[in-house]
């Protein structure tokens, strides 16, 4: 019987788990700041927004960031960001929950956080700069390409036969000459960008070539994993 995935969570304004509560592999959510997070190999957590949009061939923009957690002395009022922000309205703080105001409760300086007041003591500071990693994320579909040769032909490029331009995944396409399949590296190259195939050996006059170039990017629906029974329960709060 399929089962249900539960990340780790909290509803909690700020509220940022630890490399202690996440495992590899794990994710965490935030649905009051409306974030995963997830730890990386060098067991910092990273985190990026759940509220980008539906899917499609591109988006706005993945967000990525780090964080810093410190507790208040009632006298330190610089404290370390460990990156550099783009712009200080990249970055969220919080003490004890509660978000503070960019240029009024807080300024940035290089990688150095200045608060406006010092923290008092024991007051739990968490840090967030959130930082956009892409403008664009393109995704390229399945297609098929077809050509019949009225000449001796080495390079492919451009429009097949049904209008469509060549534009193959380099690491992702297949070659069917005349039904058979040719091997990559040994009967022919695809150039950098996939907009052109060079064959090893020229195709004759009416030979006939199909492309199959396979998309970059799949994705697997939670339905229909949880159809498969692949998925198991995982409750938490961090």
């Amino acid at each position: 019987m399929a089962t249900r995935v539960v990340l780790k969570k909290s509803s909690v304004v700020g509220k940022t788990p630890l490399p202690a509560d996440l495992q590899y592999g794990e994710f965490a959510i935030n649905y009051a700041d409306e974030l995963l997070y997830f730890k990386n190999s060098s067991n910092v957590i990273k985190s990026f927004s759940t509220s980008g949009g539906s899917g499609g061939a591109s988006s706005g923009g993945a967000v990525t960031g780090t964080f810093s957690t410190h507790t208040g002395d009632g006298t330190t009022t610089v404290y370390a960001i460990g990156s550099t922000p783009v712009s200080i309205n990249n970055v969220y703080v919080t003490i004890n929950g509660v978000s503070q105001a960019p240029t009024t409760d807080f300024t940035i300086v290089s990688s150095n956080l200045t608060f406006t007041s010092a923290p008092l003591t024991g007051d739990d500071i968490v840090i967030r700069d959130n930082r956009s990693v892409s403008s664009t994320v393109a995704l390229t579909t399945n297609t098929r390409y077809h050509y019949i040769f009225a000449a001796s032909t080495t390079v492919i490029t451009g429009a097949d036969d049904n209008g469509l331009t060549l534009n193959v995944d380099e690491q992702n396409v297949f070659l069917f000459l005349n039904g058979s399949k040719l091997i990559h590296g040994d009967d022919y190259t695809v150039a950098t960008g996939g907009g052109t195939i060079t064959l090893v050996a020229a195709a004759a006059i009416g030979d006939e070539l199909e492309i199959q170039s396979l998309g970059s990017a799949s994705v697997l629906k939670i339905e229909d994993a949880e159809e498969l029974g692949l998925l198991h329960s995982i409750q938490a709060t961090f």
